[in-house]
């Protein structure tokens, strides 16, 4: 998390029924007590003040971080999709492939499907490079290794703005 500035926007992470607020409303930071608690100002769109209080940071999140873990979320579930449909694949052809080539195909489909879950790029493409002499065996193999490359670049998208971010 990057620090936050006196009159950065800021969005509401959680509902707040104490205070009326809704998870997703905007608000700006007009005072930092220290790192973790900001006096914050929610209006409506007339600029009515609809709350003036102090929160603290874990209620509160920037545009840029809720774009990286947006990035993070759609590479991960891009992955986890494409690792699942891989694996039932190779199930359903199986007895055709042979114990051996089995493992060989399978195994880092199961690294894919788990780097993903675990939003790791690294791993996602260690088991994509290994995937892909396995994945041109097969004639939907292309379009496997297609998804595997999308949800790594999405992944390391994430992970490039958390590096910034931080």
């Amino acid at each position: 998390m990057r620090l936050l500035k006196q009159f950065d926007v800021v969005r509401i992470t959680k509902n707040l029924p104490e205070y009326e607020i809704i998870k997703g409303q905007s608000g700006t930071i007009l005072e930092i007590y220290d790192r973790n608690n900001f006096e914050i100002e929610i209006c409506d769109e007339n600029g009515t003040t609809l709350f003036l209080g102090a929160l603290s940071r874990d209620c509160l999140e920037t545009d840029e971080e809720r774009e990286k873990r947006q990035c993070r979320k759609t590479g991960s579930t891009i992955g986890v999709i494409a690792s699942l449909t891989y694996i039932v694949m190779l199930v359903c052809l199986a007895h055709g492939i042979g114990t051996f080539n089995l493992c060989f195909i399978l195994l880092p489909s199961l690294l894919a499907f788990l780097s993903s879950l675990l939003t790791k790029p690294l791993l996602n493409i260690i088991a994509t490079v290994w995937l892909v002499p396995a994945c041109l065996y097969f004639t939907f193999g292309p379009f496997i290794l297609f998804l595997h490359l999308a949800a790594i670049i999405f992944l390391l998208i994430g992970k490039r703005s958390t590096q910034i971010a931080v």
